[in-house]
């Protein structure tokens, strides 16, 4: 073999193992960022038992030196002097409740669909504009049953914080941890914080992490053309007013009606999240073709501003379950109100208290065992 020929095969040969490699780092690994570090802290029980209120003598209230971004971001322990039970106002009104009727029908078969796992478990943050988690979701895919089931995790659950003890801060609202974890312990720990906290109060864990900024709900809202729901009764928190009937609303104008709290509860609040999730859903799953369902998800993966740990790999089942998927099938949860109590804190902030009964709830929904 001429020596000219031998030199061009094994750049070609070395190019294509180069090419290959690639192919594979991406196909396996995390595009925008790497999976989350193992963990130590595990769950604990006592975190949950059943009281009149937290022990002064277990919280100390000192500030951090880095304050987080929100007047209420390290909130002070309850006492039975000042704490005031508040129960949600009821009268106002809110959207129809979600519906949370669970399958009890046995597999179809046992071989998952798409080529994918039995099931895959996934962490969904949504940010607002100070790095708090607005929006908080569980969320399982069974691929055996071609299912999916979606948790709200309510934001204002107030509980024992295990990774901020350096900074003096060992109680407050699951939502700002992420914020804690990003403002004092560095860019992207937020979700590790996160993550951490809720192992230690909740007992869950969960194989990815999606985090979102509000700004990114608009934009995949716009992309597909809006979305369209129907409310059974008037909605305004005195700055937007939604009519009672349909509506067909833009990213932002769902956004805004997403956020809407003030004349409700938090749980008000979910509701109409849920309304604009299930709204997406049934576009992006009814109305968009195979190809841009495709380009979606890769739009997601690529795009700088969200951060996820899932691999090309990963989502390769997901897009082809997502092209048959019944948007029936698809079930959103909420925490009912027996599982926690509420407070008023000395400095003005309504908060959630977890009982026992929060565990074996998020259990059931993520190993598939939850039935109504």
């Amino acid at each position: 073999m001429p020596r000219g020929l031998r030199i061009f095969l094994i750049i070609i040969t070395s190019l294509f193992t180069i090419i290959a490699i690639g192919i594979a780092i991406l196909w396996f690994s995390p595009i925008l960022r790497g999976s989350l570090p193992d963990t130590s802290i595990n769950f604990n029980p006592k975190s949950l038992e059943t009281k009149s209120h937290p022990s002064s003598t277990e919280v100390n209230t000192v500030q951090p030196p880095i304050i987080f971004p929100t007047s209420e971001s390290i909130l002070p322990t309850l006492t039975t002097e000042s704490a005031e039970t508040v129960e949600p106002d009821q009268s106002q009104n809110t959207p129809t409740e979600v519906k949370t009727k669970q399958s009890s029908a046995p597999p179809l078969s046992q071989t998952p669909v798409c080529k994918g796992p039995e099931e895959l478990t996934f962490l969904v943050v949504v940010l607002d504009e100070r790095i708090q988690a607005d929006a908080i979701r569980l969320v399982r895919v069974d691929f055996i049953n071609s299912t999916v089931s979606v948790l709200s995790i309510p934001r204002d659950f107030y509980v024992p914080i295990v990774d901020m003890g350096a900074y003096k801060i060992t109680e407050g609202r699951i939502n700002a941890t992420y914020g804690y974890g990003e403002t004092l312990l560095g860019r992207g720990k937020g979700i590790i914080s996160l993550r951490d906290n809720l192992t230690y109060n909740f007992d869950v864990s969960f194989d990815h992490y999606l985090v979102l900024h509000l700004a990114d709900i608009a934009n995949y809202i716009d992309e597909v053309g809006g979305v369209d729901i129907f409310l059974d009764r008037p909605v305004s928190d005195g700055r937007s007013n939604f009519s009672q009937g349909n509506h067909h609303f833009d990213g932002e104008t769902a956004v805004v009606f997403m956020r809407m709290r003030l004349y409700d509860d938090d749980f008000a609040r979910v509701r109409r999240q849920t309304m604009i999730l299930k709204a997406f859903l049934q576009k992006a799953i009814l109305e968009l073709n195979p190809i841009e369902q495709t380009q979606m998800v890769f739009r997601v993966l690529m795009d700088r501003i969200i951060q996820t740990d899932l691999s090309i790999k990963d989502n390769t089942p997901l897009v082809c379950l997502s092209r048959t998927l019944d948007p029936d099938k698809v079930t959103f949860f909420e925490v009912e109100k027996s599982m926690y109590r509420s407070f008023t804190t000395p400095a003005g902030a309504n908060v959630l208290i977890p009982n026992e009964t929060v565990v074996p709830f998020i259990q059931k929904i993520m190993d598939g065992s939850y039935n109504q």
